[in-house]
């Protein structure tokens, strides 16, 4: 039967080329003709048994060296970069870590259940939530997209190094308050808090345009000074996340993908907590709007009402004549005049506005965090490689330290070996109907080397962000080892691969992170100024002490929103990276 189809299909092609169609017309009609119609059947797919209403959705979530380690394995052992495997109640996933298929399929729209999970946590109206095909899409990203530049991003490279010192200042005074009556050199820190705290300063100033204290209230002992309201709803609504074991993860996904009305039900402690403080977050970033537009400069009255959201962003300092140079206020704010936007806007664009906010909290700072978090882990366990970095910057202004080669190495390593996202999900439903065909890197095994797939609609698809970064076949042998001097000379197989900002860990396509020039510069200056100053070490496991040498915190990756790294055996405890921390003096 799909021979016979095959063939008349073709034998139509030919009669309507003959009768004046252009090769590209030609070329589209035999690729779709001589596709299988059941190609998926022909992937490779993992052995073993795996429960029929789970498949191996819980296998992956529960793995004991994080979810991204199975996808791993199944790619090296089948000697493939597209997959099948066996997903919830029967169903199959398309499994891709094809750097080629890897943007097609990024640009297909989000799944029915993660498409509602990202509305209840974001709003809908956000660059994060729209589909990457619309038009609301489009323009946020026209929109937002000057804000993200080089030469934009200069103004807020001082707001980067402030807070940066500031997380120094910071952390040595509280080593010294644990020290003063200790002569301990070396102290045990759980940097995680210091990382969350210094990335939400730094999105509260130079993203929304206020000053949140964070790491002011660490430095302070943290029961001594209120939380930022709006960090304080933030931290709440990603706790909701962070406390769920692996296991109730699966369990809440399969229940929200047999009937979709519970993947947002208030019936769950984790949906009811994430919207109670997305309320609240909503209001603080109402407010914080409103109070930006009384701003406006009396000089700009006579400036005709422009959309915030349609405005031509000319100046590399957009917001200039208000005082604010945040990404925010790039969206509120005249580029030329500084004059407000939203005195005769819709209340449809103050909606944009405050899910654009929500987006700034969940994408800039859990991101960064998590990535930062990941960085520090990489050079405790590789400290010649931190010596080295500290030798190359010790005597840099910090400035100039950020842009060393080393610091950019250590930092794209890090991300390459631990991206936050593990991995992008979408469905096959093109806005035009029909299949969609994916372009490959590598030929579908079992079809004569074909360098295409065609993916019937309604398909899950699974963009594997991580098994991409970890790919022998781009990054060579050594691909799971921290060698950040791979990036002083990449190999051609990484230059042939075309990954965005040189790592999959931004994502592809439409969907490509928007601000992920501001997320390198944020995180160069902070490693740069940690290493300058501190000296981190593997720290012993308080449980183990007795052991003796050798007995070390277990760090292990579970994913809450984004990858964050765990102690082994205390998951529940939330995110924590104990590390051995000393000050960095003469001798060094």
């Amino acid at each position: 039967m799909h021979v016979e189809l095959a063939l008349a299909t073709l034998n139509s092609a030919i009669i309507f080329f003959y009768s004046g169609w252009t090769n590209t017309a030609m070329v589209c009609l035999v690729l779709f003709c001589i596709c299988d119609i059941d190609a998926l059947s022909l992937l490779p797919s993992p052995a073993g048994f795996f429960f029929p209403l789970f498949g191996a959705e819980a296998a992956i979530h529960t793995d004991p060296h994080g979810p991204h380690s199975l996808e791993i394995s199944w790619i090296r052992t089948l000697r493939t970069s597209i997959l099948t495997y066996p997903s919830l109640l029967g169903s199959q996933t398309l499994f891709i870590a094809d750097p080629v298929a890897a943007p097609v399929a990024a640009a297909l729209p989000m799944t029915p259940l993660e498409t509602r999970i990202a509305n209840m946590l974001l709003g809908g109206e956000g660059i994060i939530t729209s589909g990457p095909g619309s038009k609301h899409h489009r323009r946020m990203r026209k929109a937002l997209g000057p804000a993200f530049t080089s030469l934009s991003l200069a103004p807020l490279a001082p707001v980067l190094r402030r807070h940066a010192l500031g997380l120094v200042e910071g952390i040595k005074y509280r080593l010294e308050m644990q020290n003063q009556h200790s002569s301990e050199r070396n102290t045990i820190l759980d940097v995680v808090p210091w990382i969350n705290a210094v990335a939400f300063d730094i999105l509260a100033e130079g993203g929304l345009g206020y000053e949140s204290g964070c790491v002011a209230r660490l430095r302070a002992g943290a029961g001594n000074i209120p939380k930022d309201p709006l960090a304080a709803a933030f931290d709440a609504t990603n706790a909701a996340f962070a406390s769920q074991a692996p296991v109730t993860q699966v369990l809440q996904t399969f229940l929200g993908y047999l009937f979709p009305s519970l993947a947002t039900s208030s019936l769950f402690a984790r949906n009811r907590a994430i919207k109670t403080n997305r309320k609240r977050m909503e209001q603080l970033a109402r407010q914080l709007i409103e109070k930006r537009a009384v701003t406006a400069t009396a000089a700009a009255q006579n400036e005709p009402p422009t959309s915030p959201l349609t405005a031509t962003h000319t100046s590399s300092s957009p917001s200039s004549s208000t005082g604010y140079t945040d990404f925010v206020s790039r969206l509120m704010f005249h580029p030329r005049t500084g004059r407000s936007l939203l005195a005769t806007t819709s209340e449809a664009d103050k909606k944009v506005l405050v899910a654009q906010i929500n987006a700034f909290l969940f994408a800039g700072h859990e991101t960064t965090s998590s990535a930062l978090s990941w960085i520090i882990y990489a050079l405790v366990s590789d400290p010649s490689f931190q010596t080295r970095l500290f030798h190359a910057i010790q005597h840099l202004d910090l400035e100039s330290a950020a842009a060393h080669p080393l610091v950019e190495a250590g930092v794209k390593e890090g991300l390459r070996l631990f991206p936050p996202a593990r991995v992008l999900r979408r469905v096959a439903a093109p806005g035009a109907g029909g299949d969609v065909i994916l372009p490959l890197a590598q030929a579908v095994p079992g079809t004569g080397g074909r360098k295409w797939l065609v993916v019937p609609r309604g398909q899950n698809i699974v963009i594997g962000l991580a098994a991409l970064n970890r790919s022998k076949e781009i990054w060579g042998e050594d691909a799971d080892e921290f060698k950040p001097e791979r990036w002083l000379n990449v190999p051609d197989s990484h230059t042939d691969a075309h990954l965005p900002f040189d790592l999959a860990s931004f994502g592809f396509g439409p969907k490509t992170c928007i601000g992920a020039r501001f997320a390198l510069l944020e995180l160069k200056t902070l490693t740069a100024c940690l290493v300058q100053h501190f000296r981190f070490s593997i720290a012993p496991s308080p449980g183990k002490a007795a052991a003796g040498a050798g007995a070390t915190i277990d760090i292990v990756s579970r994913q809450a929103l984004f990858f964050r790294p765990v102690v082994r055996g205390q998951e529940r405890r939330g995110s924590q990276l104990p590390v051995l921390v000393a000050m960095r003096g003469e001798r060094d």
